[in-house]
């Protein structure tokens, strides 16, 4: 699944750099939104890939880019410019209910994840720094030889 989750957010970027031209007028987020969208699609897809390994740094720097990616779609629609329309959809075993919801409710629940998820996205990059000093560190002690 890795390649095909890479794939799509290629494609998506492509769209947000208009190397794949869309109707503008079907873009109802600025490119940049696009570009970030795109991008998290194709950091799951590295993510997955990174699994053999989750504390290398790779992996550490896939998933604060993630967080913070994420942190940034969601932030936009909860406290970007512009009118927004969110819808809820209720499924139960027998019925299936659609109705949409105000314009606040869904900027707060966009904001209040957009919050939560960056706060994560900072503790993410803090943990990458750490291991960054860390590995520089166990490389400086490797380098100097031993006294005796």
């Amino acid at each position: 699944m890795a390649p095909v989750f890479v794939a799509i957010g290629l494609i998506i970027v492509a769209i947000a750099y208009d190397a794949l031209h869309i109707d503008p007028r079907a873009l109802e987020a600025p490119r940049w939104v696009l570009a970030c969208t795109g991008g998290l699609f194709s950091l799951v897809g590295l993510l997955i890939a990174a699994q053999g390994n989750p504390t290398s740094l790779w992996a550490k720097l896939l998933a604060a880019c993630f967080f913070s990616m994420f942190a940034a779609v969601f932030g936009w629609v909860g406290f970007g410019p512009g009118p927004r329309a969110f819808s809820t959809t209720m499924v139960t075993v027998f019925v299936t209910s659609h109705a949409r919801s105000g314009e606040h409710s869904g900027r707060i629940v966009f904001g209040t994840v957009a919050v939560i998820v960056g706060s994560v996205a900072v503790i993410a990059w803090w943990r990458l720094g750490r291991s960054l000093i860390g590995a520089s560190r166990r490389d400086d002690s490797a380098a100097i030889p031993p006294r005796g």
